[in-house]
């Protein structure tokens, strides 16, 4: 959810025109069970105890959002789809790569002269 506090108060998905006299731009997404997954905030002289209001309304908020989500789930019986097997390269080359990457770094890691800078121009 995407929310602001304008005169005192917290508003839930704001009008860009409203964000422009808030003093709080909070993003939060949740994930069941009250999980906050990503937050993000600017904030303008807000009390700490009105940003963690803030906080608790957008995990409430977002936690309405994942019920709307699994009721329609529920109502329309679909199941996620698996997910298809993804590339594996052949071993030849599998090998070939992880020969040449321990000979790049056995070579680094045991010259005992480089620092972190002449390192990473090596590789």
């Amino acid at each position: 959810i995407w929310g602001g506090v304008i005169d005192g108060e917290f508003i839930v998905n704001p009008t860009r025109k409203e964000m422009a006299s808030s003093t709080l731009n909070l993003v939060v997404a949740g994930a069941h069970q009250n999980q906050i997954v990503m937050m993000e905030a600017g904030a303008e002289n807000v009390l700490q105890q009105d940003f963690c209001h803030a906080i608790k309304v957008g995990v409430k908020q977002t936690q309405l959002i994942i019920q709307g989500i699994q009721q329609l789930v529920k109502e329309q019986g679909t199941e996620k789809r698996p997910l298809p097997k993804s590339f594996c390269a052949p071993e030849p080359i599998v090998e070939r790569v992880r020969q040449l990457a321990a000979e790049g770094i056995r070579s680094v890691f045991s010259d005992y002269t480089h620092d972190k800078m002449s390192r990473d121009r090596t590789s």
